[in-house]
């Protein structure tokens, strides 16, 4: 009996011995997997220019045991597969110390844009560019961007009008006197005319207060007598960078990258309640005030089959390149400091500026 204890426990060790022996050689010989975590890159460019591309590899396998660096590669393609047969790319070598087993990297590329492309391109990445290193998964080594860039020619112009009517060389005026539609302090889109039946004017105007809203508002709302499906202009030339289908409240929106000669040199134009009478415009278009983009709509879109306002535009100018959507009023007691000249920055959600002094100042 002693010896068959004795035996029971030789072979327990035995078995433990072997199983350790086993998982040893198990993680000696774990391979590793190479991943993008992440890619950060730029909603629209300029052919020419140079973006900054952000990009975070892993390791999420065994240590390298292959060659002292890794090949990765940034890339810009037409569509979403990120591949190695993107002819638009820039690679770089990252050291093998850097990817062990479980360990991130981030690298921000520098990549200056071929001058011939124009449209929407996506940003993405491909550990192991050189198809060296032996992974445990060959499969998952790209990834974008989900954010697509839009790139085309942006004309430089100082020239700025008003959306729903850019034939109207006026200036505007403001009347604190005046009624529109039973409210104070309308904004006119005309020199003298006060006439909500046949002039444009802005009933919700910019930093105003609006009591069912609790909240200020942070752009303008352009009415005028009959004006269901009236057309709606960019308000400078620019090119379409962001177009939405939102749900019952915002409707269409899109907005309009400009660039200018006065500082910050970069303006997104919003439009939002849109319907698209005139078909849906093309995104990375470039556009102009000679040809109508949209028309006036009442929040309607594939969410929000009926709309939910009066007919209106709701018109933003916001300093640099912004497309979030944000609110269209900010729920604070307190009047928000987002007035300012040009290149003044502010504390507006998304750096609103007044529409109506802005075009103005630019007509």
């Amino acid at each position: 009996m002693k010896n068959f204890n004795w035996i029971i426990k030789i072979l327990f060790f035995v078995t433990n011995a072997t199983f350790s022996l086993l998982c040893s050689l198990s993680n000696a010989i774990e391979l590793p997997d190479l991943v993008i975590e992440s890619v950060d890159a730029p909603s629209s460019a300029i052919p020419g220019s140079t973006i900054s591309v952000t990009v975070v590899f892993k390791n999420q396998g065994g240590d390298l045991t292959q060659g002292t660096y890794v090949r990765c590669r940034m890339i810009v393609s037409p569509d979403s597969t990120i591949n190695l047969a993107d002819t638009y790319y820039i690679d770089v070598d990252i050291d093998n110390n850097l990817l062990k087993s479980g360990y991130s990297y981030s690298k921000t590329f520098s990549y200056t844009l071929p001058s011939e492309i124009q449209g929407i391109y996506y940003v993405g990445a491909y550990a192991d560019s050189a198809t060296y290193h032996s992974e445990s998964n060959e499969g998952n080594n790209a990834n974008f961007d989900i954010t697509p860039m839009v790139t085309a020619t942006s004309t430089s112009n100082n020239y700025f009008t008003w959306p729903i009517d850019p034939t109207n060389p006026t200036e505007g005026h403001s009347n604190s006197f005046s009624r529109c539609k039973n409210k104070l302090f309308c904004y006119w889109i005309s020199d003298l005319t006060e006439n909500p039946q046949t002039v444009w004017y802005d009933a919700q105007g910019f930093q105003r207060y609006n009591w069912l809203k609790h909240g200020w508002h942070l752009g303008a709302d352009y009415n005028k007598a009959n004006d269901t499906d009236s057309s709606v202009y960019p308000t400078s030339t620019g090119v379409i960078s962001k177009i939405i289908e939102s749900g019952c409240g915002w409707g269409r929106v899109l907005f309009i990258r400009h660039k200018t000669s006065f500082p910050p040199y970069t303006y997104t134009s919003m439009y939002a309640h849109v319907n698209w009478t005139f078909g849906k415009p093309p995104l990375g278009g470039t556009v102009n005030p000679n040809t109508p983009i949209a028309s006036i709509g009442n929040g309607t879109s594939d969410n929000c089959p009926n709309g939910k306002y009066p007919y209106h535009l709701h018109f933003e100018i916001r300093r640099g390149d912004n497309v979030n959507l944000g609110n269209g009023y900010w729920p604070t007691s307190k009047k928000l400091p987002c007035n300012g000249s040009d290149n003044e920055k502010n504390n507006c959600p998304q750096h609103q500026i007044d529409p109506n002094d802005f075009i103005k100042r630019h007509n």
